[in-house]
């Protein structure tokens, strides 16, 4: 059985991960902590809630994190995921509060006093790791796996922003926390717009009827509006669970904390000049992927 803790901001996208993860049998979801992001973490941390509860999750816990990028003024998605961040979709209101300490604080000490090496997902910004790792950088060595939804690095033709011309909207959001991520010295498995953005992964009109009730009442706003649905962070929960779908790239790869068009760009040693310090996503088996996605996300 894998163990994982899911730092994410949801979120449809998020919010269909977790739904995924709960559908598996071979991984446990320890706790999920919450940042700011596609919404202001006040709602991301409220919709983790909400579908964890959904879920009949309750025992799972949920950490509120950080409400603004390192050093920037937080921008967000809502013009995809709603004003709610969750579709718009009704869900009930969660009917418990989130944890009392912070996610932050809460993946510094959890993960250093786990005897085991436990697995992280961040499907979000990377605030709550990157402050983690300012408490104590050490806990890298405590974390097996780092599986990251997060950058684009030019490998494939959809490999374009979704922010800027050039940029992924969770590096864009915190470049400063990604470069300390990336800087680590963590064991980091990324998927990034290169293969998320690939509209032969992305959910279209004709595959909502496939879908469960839940998931099909998150998405069926934004898919309505935008025709098709990006499965980023889904993407991001099967490499985790199902890595045998995906096809990775060692490389060196630094974050552009400028400002303007370029923040947060994936500046990418393609000449193996630098030591690599990630393994990168460039191709999946999109049929496999779709077909595990749709099926987990058909029964609840």
């Amino acid at each position: 059985m894998r163990k994982v803790i899911v730092d994410c901001d949801p979120g449809v996208d998020d919010a269909l991960s977790l739904i995924y993860l709960a559908m598996l049998n071979d991984v446990e979801i320890l706790a999920v902590t919450t940042v700011a992001g596609n919404h202001e973490v006040k709602y991301t941390t409220r919709n983790a809630l909400r579908v964890l509860d959904a879920l009949g999750l309750e025992r799972i816990p949920v950490y509120m994190g950080s409400p603004s990028p390192l050093t920037r003024e937080l921008y967000t998605a809502t013009h995809i995921h709603g004003k709610d961040g969750l579709g718009d979709c009704g869900l009930p209101m969660p009917r418990r509060k989130p944890a009392d300490q912070e996610a932050h604080e809460f993946l510094a000490s959890f993960i250093w006093e786990n005897v085991d090496k436990v697995d992280v997902l961040a499907t979000g910004p990377l605030t709550n790791l990157a402050r983690a790792l300012r408490l104590n950088p050490r806990i890298v060595e405590k974390i097996n796996r780092l599986v990251i939804m997060g950058g684009n690095y030019f490998l494939t033709p959809f490999g374009h922003g979704n922010v800027t011309r050039v940029s992924e909207f969770n590096f864009f959001v915190d470049p400063e926390a990604a470069h300390t991520v990336l800087n680590s010295g963590a064991r980091i498995e990324a998927v990034g717009l290169d293969v998320t953005q690939d509209p032969a992964t992305a959910l279209t009109k004709h595959m909502l009827p496939m879908l469960g009730d839940l998931p099909r009442r998150i998405v069926k706003n934004p898919l309505s509006r935008l025709g098709l649905f990006h499965l980023h962070d889904p993407m991001a929960a099967a490499l985790y669970a199902r890595p045998e779908l995906f096809r990775k790239v060692e490389l060196a790869v630094s974050v552009g904390m400028y400002d303007g068009e370029e923040r947060g760009i994936c500046l990418v040693d393609r000449y193996g000049i630098a030591k690599p310090n990630m393994r990168v996503v460039y191709r999946l088996d999109r049929r496999a992927f779709l077909t595990e996605i749709l099926d987990k996300l058909s029964k609840v």
